[in-house]
């Protein structure tokens, strides 16, 4: 009965340090890291002049307001471009509409800062 008694008391204390030490993983540590998973789909988005645009091989070529760095981004097929719509209208906006000279505010995702996913036509500054 004594051996029973022990084993048991045994196995509940396992279970127990075990369960607690599980419980504690669910954090990355002391420090400035985050609380949860990094993100591949955390979205940036930056102000541009348009340099040239590509129709056919749905490229863009942009001049970052901030940086004064030139890139070229790659439109994605899905790509909503959106404007003002006293200017362009209702009709849905394409890679076609964005001319030279316009400045663009461009959402790409972080993961990939090469692929534009979202073109918004900004009004010229005055």
């Amino acid at each position: 009965m004594r051996k029973f008694l022990f084993a048991s008391s045994f196995m509940f204390l396992f279970m127990l340090a075990t369960a607690a030490t599980g419980l504690c993983q669910s954090t990355y540590g002391p420090g400035e890291l985050p609380n949860r998973a990094p993100r591949i789909d955390e979205k940036v988005k930056t102000t541009a002049v348009v340099v040239d645009v590509y129709p056919d091989q749905n490229l863009l070529k942009v001049k970052d307001e901030i940086t004064n760095a030139v890139s070229v981004y790659k439109v994605s097929v899905n790509v909503e471009v959106t404007g003002d719509k006293k200017e362009f209208g209702k009709k849905p906006l394409t890679i076609k509409d964005v001319a030279k000279g316009r400045r663009v505010k461009l959402m790409y995702y972080k993961a990939a800062p090469n692929l534009a996913q979202g073109i918004e036509i900004l009004k010229p500054k005055s």
